[in-house]
C-alpha cells in the first residue's frame, strides 16, 4: 500500500524541485505578504498538531498574516510532505515533523521514498521536545510498573500489544530495545492515524501498551482512562508527580523522547528562512506558550538559526544510521547491498 499511495506523486515532486529552485532566487522583499500555509502529516490529536495550533496565532501576530493548518495525513508523512515540496519554495508553504517522519522514516524506507526528504525539505529551526510516557491500558492489565511489566511479558510471550506511531517511530525503537536486552516478546501495533487513534485503541484495551509523547497523553493519564508506568527524562513531571521516571526504575537506557521541528522547501531564500526562524522562535518565547508546554511537560527546542537546524539534523542521521540498521529484520528493511 506504501508504495502505491506515494509512487504517483514522485514526477511532479522532482519537477516542482527543480523549478522552484530557479524561480525562488529572490530576496524576502515584504514577506510575507499573504498567509502562511503549514501542512501537518497526521490527524488532529497528536505533538505535531498540539504545537502548529500553540504557535499559529502567536506566529500570525509576529509576521501579520494567518498561519492556515492543513491536515493531510497519509504515508507516514508522505502525503503531506509531497504536496509540500511540490509548492514553489517561497516561505509560504511549511510543515512540521517529528522524529519518525523526519529522521527515522527517511532511513528505514529509503527505498520506497519518492523523493529524499534530507533533499527536499530543509529545517527552520527545532520548536518543542516532550518526554515519553510509557502507558499501560486500564482494561485487565496488572502492570504497575516497568519490571511487573517485564515480568509479565516473558510469562506471556506474544500474548499482548503494544502501538506505535508508526513502524520505526521511537516508540517501536523503545520496545525493540526493551525486548532485546530484556528477552520477552511483543506484538506490534501501527496505529491508524497517529498518536489520536492511538490513545483511543489503548483506552479500549485493543492494545495494551505504548510509548508516546506526555504533551498528548498527560490529560488522559490525569483523568484516569490510561495509567502511567514510567516517564522518560531526568525528572518527574509537575503534573504526574507520582509517576517515576524510567531511571528511576533502573531504565534509563530506553525512553526516546519526541522533538517538532520546522521545515521549509529546499531552496527558501535564506532572507526568507531567517524571518521564519525569528518568527517562531520568538513565539515561543511568550509567556503564554511558555505556560501552555508547561502544562504539557514540553520544553522549547530551538536552534541558533536554520543552518545550526541543519547540522543538528545531519548529526542525527549519522547516529541512527547506526542504530537502525542494528534492526534491519524487525523493521522488515531490505539487505543491505555489499559496496
Amino acid at each position: 500500500m506504501f508504495p502505491r499511495l506515494i509512487k504517483a506523486t514522485t514526477a511532479a515532486v522532482l519537477a516542482s524541485v527543480l523549478l522552484g529552485a530557479g524561480a525562488n532566487a529572490q530576496s524576502a522583499g515584504e514577506f510575507p505578504t499573504k498567509p502562511i500555509r503549514l501542512i501537518l502529516p497526521f490527524a488532529p490529536g497528536g505533538l505535531i498538531d498540539i504545537t502548529a495550533r500553540m504557535l499559529s496565532d502567536e506566529v500570525r501576530q509576529i509576521l501579520g498574516q494567518p498561519v492556515v493548518l492543513d491536515y493531510k495525513p497519509g504515508g507516514n508523512g508522505v502525503v503531506a510532505f509531497g504536496d509540500v515540496v511540490r509548492q514553489p519554495a517561497d516561505g509560504y508553504t511549511l510543515t512540521i515533523g517529528v522524529n519518525t517522519t523526519n529522521l527515522y522514516n527517511p532511513i528505514i524506507r529509503a527505498h520506497e521514498m519518492p523523493f529524499d526528504l534530507r533533499k527536499v525539505l530543509t529545517p527552520v529551526t527545532g520548536l518543542i521536545e516532550a518526554p515519553q510516557l510509557f502507558l499501560a491500558t486500564t482494561v485487565n492489565f496488572p502492570p504497575s510498573n516497568v519490571k511487573e511489566f517485564i515480568e509479565y511479558a516473558k510469562k506471556n510471550p506474544g500474548k499482548f500489544n503494544h502501538t506505535v506511531v508508526g513502524v520505526g517511530s521511537n516508540s517501536h525503537f523503545d520496545f525493540l530495545l526493551m525486548q532485546r536486552r530484556h528477552g520477552f516478546s511483543i506484538v506490534t501495533v501501527p496505529a491508524r492515524a497517529g498518536a489520536a487513534t492511538a490513545r483511543v485503541d489503548l483506552i479500549s484495551g485493543d492494545v495494551q501498551v505504548a510509548m508516546m509523547n506526555a504533551a498528548t497523553y498527560t490529560p488522559v493519564v490525569q483523568s484516569g482512562q490510561l495509567k502511567a508506568l514510567a516517564i522518560s527524562g531526568s525528572e518527574r513531571s509537575p503534573h504526574l508527580p507520582d509517576v517515576p521516571t524510567l531511571k528511576e526504575q533502573g531504565f534509563e537506557d530506553i525512553g526516546i523522547g519526541t522533538w517538532t521541528v520546522l521545515f521549509a522547501p529546499t531552496g527558501t531564500p535564506k532572507p526568507v528562512m531567517d524571518k521564519l526562524h525569528q518568527a517562531f522562535t520568538t513565539a515561543l518565547k511568550a509567556d503564554k506558550i511558555r505556560e501552555q508546554m508547561r502544562k504539557l511537560s514540553t520544553s522549547p527546542f530551538v536552534h541558533e538559526n536554520p543552518d545550526a537546524a541543519k547540522r543538528w539534523l545531519d548529526g542525527e542521521f549519522d547516529k541512527w544510521e547506526k542504530i537502525v540498521n542494528d534492526f534491519r529484520t524487525e523493521l522488515k528493511m531490505p539487505e543491505k547491498k555489499a559496496n
